[in-house]
């Protein structure tokens, strides 16, 4: 059984045994929990998770299989430390700006006597982590420890250490100050206020003793919790007042209650039994707590102002192997638990509401749209679907649509509480640009030399000249353009301007032509148009180019210092009118035959009146078929009927510059997928 997980990184897979207890007890789990997400690799030998959150992304330490691990949600996984000799307690610890701190006890550097452990920190700064390094030793067992970040910008330990007699001393490192000794007592917890006071809470002789540098500077000053009796472990936070939350677990349950000053209030009853308590500030003061009992893991909240709990729910089943509740910013709870020897993490973060609105409903080929983001939630990723087959991961982006058409845009955000997609309930409209520069796509083979592709012309206008920025890649070396059989013979251009720049990516062609440019002036123009060559671009491929790749051919703009684009002449030359582009490839073939002209039906390399007559004796007598069906394949449709003869006799008798679609006018490979035969094979 897989679920999707937060972030939508990681995939949780239960076992069997796992699977059974989650589905009996599906009906119970608190309904703001997600899921739980399996973080582990399915070893069986994780343990003591800790958890620490950066806004609302989650970082989780563990200990699996004699190494330190650090898990992110974004998926991201490091080996922290991979100490000699057993290694456990792991805490975590995060500060400003990035930093992050690991601390763990495992085997000491130098032993004074066998067996002796440290505990041990490992520090990230700037995303690196670097070498473990020792902090105090001499213990013969694993101790206690807690440890925070202060206010500035060091690592404060809280930790246990036996005395020659009575109950164990609590040493407390700030800094990079020397320890100091803070009383006595066990099972250590140490918090930052978000006044930079240090908070404690310990254990002795069964009752819970707190202390904290607000009361006194030294920490001399000892609360005793003297309302609950025989206490067996205790958590602590701090709420935004700088007051102290402290759950107690006792053989008569467990209980939460305050210290603020001196002044300690009433305890209130979260559970009748439960072990293992967690306590975290969650939203505008609220209170919430995980504990385990009978091998599950509960949680319960009281909300900012209530005087008691909220009943107890099940987020899941649960082993003893450690586990850690915490909120984020916004107050949503997260929490990480060991199960069968792997770690979860769940949260009650909302799924993501996703909502746009676009700029424009209708739109021209080319004119950029504007999608504004209006979602709802905790969103870490946008991913836009434009329905062209572009997409987006900016939260607002901007998309210009290359081809007409209507387009169906989905958005989905991903968050931690998991991805929701929403479709724009109507299709943008896009329609054709009134005055469009395009390149065909075009196919030749490695090595080819003085390869023509046209320059067409779609236009509305009537134009006085034009100015053309195109680039190349480095494998096509571009060379001075022919006007042969194009609109710009056609008219007699007065002026016209080519430069061939070289430039690291490979060459850029500046072309600039006026129709009427001396006196006396006639009042040239070129009237609208479809699909009219106004160049004929001439390159050569290079020898090394690879076969099977797509070199290609770009629409340059605001080249060079003088801000140079690609632009139409208005017809009194007082206006630049800005077309839509459309970029060309050439496709390299692996030493393909079947070069050809398009509309060459009887395949004489020349394309005239007989072409359309062999297309009509054909069609309506079965008689000669082609010898390349390509080349009579005028149209470059696909297919072989009378509108191939139409489009013959058109581009015959309708003025230069309406050619066939390439390859013309130089034979050349086919540039278009198709089911027609290649030349030489028949139909």
């Amino acid at each position: 059984m897989c679920h999707p997980v937060v972030g939508g990184k990681w995939w949780i897979v239960l076992g069997q045994a796992e699977l059974v207890a989650l589905v009996l007890y599906a009906a119970k789990v608190h309904a703001g929990f997600h899921p739980p997400v399996r973080l582990t690799g399915g070893a069986g030998s994780a343990s003591q998770p800790d958890l620490g959150l950066a806004d609302t992304s989650f970082l989780v330490t563990l200990v699996e299989g004699g190494k330190i691990l650090l898990r992110a949600a974004n998926g991201d996984s490091a080996v922290v430390a991979e100490p000699a000799g057993p290694l456990s307690h792991p805490r975590l610890a995060l500060g400003e700006l990035g930093r992050l701190s690991i601390l763990f006890v495992a085997p000491a550097a130098q032993p004074s006597q066998p067996g002796e452990l440290g505990i041990w920190a490992v520090d990230r700064q700037s995303g690196t982590f670097g070498s473990p390094k020792e902090v105090v030793n001499g213990f013969a067992a694993p101790p206690n420890h807690a440890a925070a970040y202060n206010k500035q910008g060091g690592i404060d330990l809280l930790w246990s250490q036996e005395a020659d007699s009575g109950p164990p001393a609590l040493m407390l490192s700030r800094g990079s100050m020397p320890a100091q000794g803070v009383g006595n007592g066990e099972n250590p917890r140490l918090a930052e206020g978000p006044l930079g006071f240090r908070h404690l809470a310990y254990l002795r002789d069964g009752r819970a003793f707190y202390r904290s540098d607000r009361l006194e500077e030294d920490f001399s000053h000892e609360e005793e919790i003297v309302s609950v009796s025989g206490v067996k472990d205790v958590a602590l936070a701090v709420d935004g007042e700088e007051r102290a939350q402290l759950l107690l677990e006792s053989s008569s349950g467990l209980f939460q209650l305050m210290v603020s000053g001196t002044s300690v209030s009433e305890p209130v009853l979260v559970a009748e039994g439960g072990s293992a308590p967690r306590l975290t500030v969650g939203r505008d003061g609220a209170l919430g707590v995980v504990f385990l009992r009978d091998g599950l893991l509960y949680f319960s909240e009281k909300k900012a102002g209530a005087p008691a709990f909220e009943p107890v729910e099940l987020i899941s089943p649960a082993s003893d192997e450690g586990h850690e509740l915490k909120s984020d910013g916004l107050g949503y709870y997260h929490v990480v638990f060991g199960l069968t020897g792997e770690v979860f993490y769940s949260n009650d973060i909302p799924p993501p509401k996703p909502l746009f609105r676009p700029s424009l409903l209708e739109a021209v080929q080319g004119q950029e749209v504007v999608f504004e983001d209006l979602s709802e939630g905790v969103i870490h990723a946008w991913e836009w679907s434009f329905g062209d087959g572009e997409a987006s991961s900016d939260a607002s982006p901007r998309h210009a649509y290359r081809k007409p058409g209507r387009y169906v845009v989905s958005l989905t955000a991903q968050g931690p509480g998991g991805a929701q997609s929403y479709s724009f309930p109507d299709k943008i409209q896009v329609l054709p640009a009134p005055n469009v520069l395009r390149i065909p796509r075009v196919r030749a083979r490695p090595g080819d030399v003085d390869l023509l592709a046209p320059v067409l012309l779609s236009s509305k206008i009537a134009s006085g000249g034009f100015q053309l920025v195109l680039s190349a890649s480095k494998n096509l070396h571009l060379k001075q353009p022919e006007t042969a059989g194009t609109l710009t013979q056609d008219l007699r251009a007065e002026f016209i301007d080519t430069v061939v720049e070289p430039n690291p990516d490979g060459a850029t062609l500046l072309a600039a032509v006026l129709w009427d440019y001396r006196a006396p002036f006639d009042g040239r123009v070129l009237p609208p148009v479809k699909d009219q060559a106004l160049l004929l671009l001439k390159l050569d491929i290079a020898a090394e180019a690879v076969a099977g790749s797509v070199e290609w051919i770009r629409f340059a703009h605001h080249y060079g210092p003088q801000d140079k684009s690609n632009l139409l002449v208005s017809r009194k030359g007082n206006e630049s009118i800005f077309p839509f582009t459309a970029d060309g490839e050439v496709d390299l073939s692996s030493g393909e035959k079947g070069l050809f002209l398009r509309g060459d039906y009887n395949y004489d390399f020349e394309v005239g009146l007989s072409d359309a007559i062999f297309t009509l004796v054909f069609l309506f007598n079965g008689e000669q078929p082609p010898p390349c069906p390509d080349a009579a394949d005028a149209n470059d449709d696909g297919e072989i009927d009378v509108s191939d003869a139409i489009a013959t006799l058109s581009f015959l008798f309708s003025g230069v510059g309406n050619f066939p679609p390439y390859p013309y006018p130089k034979a050349g490979l086919d540039g278009t997928e198709d089911n027609l035969p290649p030349c030489g094979e028949g139909l």
